[in-house]
Protein backbone atom coordinates (compact mmCIF):
# COMPACT_ATOMS: atom_id res chain seq x y z
CA UNK A 1 0.00 0.00 0.00
CA UNK A 2 1.37 3.39 -0.96
CA UNK A 3 1.46 6.44 1.29
CA UNK A 4 -1.19 7.99 -0.98
CA UNK A 5 -3.50 5.05 -0.28
CA UNK A 6 -2.82 5.22 3.46
CA UNK A 7 -3.84 8.88 3.60
CA UNK A 8 -6.89 8.30 1.40
CA UNK A 9 -8.06 5.39 3.54
CA UNK A 10 -7.60 7.38 6.74
CA UNK A 11 -9.66 10.27 5.34
CA UNK A 12 -12.48 7.88 4.41
CA UNK A 13 -12.42 6.20 7.82
CA UNK A 14 -12.76 9.59 9.51
CA UNK A 15 -15.58 10.80 7.25
CA UNK A 16 -18.51 12.06 9.35
CA UNK A 17 -21.16 11.24 6.71
CA UNK A 18 -21.70 9.33 3.49
CA UNK A 19 -21.62 12.61 1.53
CA UNK A 20 -18.19 13.45 2.94
CA UNK A 21 -16.98 9.92 2.09
CA UNK A 22 -18.22 10.27 -1.50
CA UNK A 23 -16.40 13.61 -1.87
CA UNK A 24 -13.17 12.23 -0.38
CA UNK A 25 -13.30 9.18 -2.66
CA UNK A 26 -13.91 11.30 -5.76
CA UNK A 27 -11.07 13.62 -4.76
CA UNK A 28 -8.68 10.67 -4.29
CA UNK A 29 -9.61 9.24 -7.70
CA UNK A 30 -9.11 12.62 -9.36
CA UNK A 31 -5.66 13.00 -7.80
CA UNK A 32 -4.66 9.45 -8.75
CA UNK A 33 -5.65 10.00 -12.39
CA UNK A 34 -4.22 13.51 -12.66
CA UNK A 35 -0.84 12.73 -11.11
CA UNK A 36 -0.41 9.33 -12.68
CA UNK A 37 0.00 7.16 -9.60
CA UNK A 38 -0.94 4.15 -11.76
CA UNK A 39 -2.75 2.29 -9.01
CA UNK A 40 -5.04 -0.32 -10.54
CA UNK A 41 -8.63 0.39 -9.51
CA UNK A 42 -9.26 -3.30 -8.81
CA UNK A 43 -6.40 -3.35 -6.29
CA UNK A 44 -6.89 0.10 -4.79
CA UNK A 45 -7.09 0.15 -0.98
CA UNK A 46 -9.01 3.43 -1.12
CA UNK A 47 -11.75 1.79 -3.19
CA UNK A 48 -12.04 -1.12 -0.75
CA UNK A 49 -12.18 1.25 2.21
CA UNK A 50 -14.82 3.33 0.41
CA UNK A 51 -16.98 0.24 -0.12
CA UNK A 52 -16.63 -0.67 3.56
CA UNK A 53 -17.47 2.85 4.76
CA UNK A 54 -20.51 3.12 2.47
CA UNK A 55 -21.85 -0.18 3.83
CA UNK A 56 -21.51 1.28 7.31
CA UNK A 57 -23.47 4.41 6.39
CA UNK A 58 -26.02 2.55 4.25
CA UNK A 59 -26.68 -0.91 5.70
CA UNK A 60 -28.58 -3.38 3.54
CA UNK A 61 -32.34 -2.96 3.73
CA UNK A 62 -32.79 -6.68 4.34
CA UNK A 63 -31.26 -6.23 7.78
CA UNK A 64 -34.48 -4.49 8.89
CA UNK A 65 -36.52 -7.56 7.96
CA UNK A 66 -34.68 -10.03 10.19
CA UNK A 67 -37.35 -11.79 12.25
CA UNK A 68 -37.19 -11.50 16.01
CA UNK A 69 -36.54 -14.62 18.06
CA UNK A 70 -39.73 -16.30 19.19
Amino acid sequence: MTRFEEVGCKRLQCAPSSIAAIKDYAHSCAICCARGYRIECDRCAIKETYNFVMEFFNPPRDADKIPAKA
